[in-house]
């Protein structure tokens, strides 16, 4: 079989959306023929980017038409990610007001987090869950 150039496998991941097995089985070779090309060419690399780029703003404006259109899974989806800045985001309450804590068994590491400002309830329920791995 001839070699493949560059350009005939560049045009194969354009058609294929930069799906380098399907543009493999479109070309007729391995896999790994066109991912030793990408290591040693960048424009084909910028060719697998440059589709995946595609992909994901036709994504984002399918969402945003969803947005628009008021389904709810995508205007949750979009709070819970775009909107996370603006506290849209789920998290689980703890109230650490009435912990019980015996200052004396935290470990040095388990203190300095607690004085750097993480939630004392946060820091002893990593401590019980690692607890339980162990």
């Amino acid at each position: 079989m001839p070699r493949i150039t560059d350009d005939e496998i560049t045009n194969a991941l354009r058609t294929c959306k930069g799906m380098v097995y399907v543009a493999a089985d479109a070309l007729g070779c391995s896999p790994n023929t066109i991912k030793a090309r990408i290591a040693k060419k960048p424009d084909i690399l910028e060719a697998i980017k440059t589709e995946r780029g595609l992909l994901v703003d036709n994504a984002e404006l399918s969402l945003y038409n969803a947005v628009m259109a008021g389904d709810p899974w995508a205007v949750s989806m979009t709070l819970k990610t775009l909107g996370a800045d603006r506290g849209y985001v789920e998290r689980q309450r703890v109230d650490s007001t009435n912990l019980n804590i015996n200052w004396d068994d935290l470990s040095e590491n388990e203190l300095e987090r607690i004085a750097a400002g993480e939630d004392a309830a946060t820091v002893l329920a990593s401590r019980s869950q690692s607890a339980n791995r162990a």
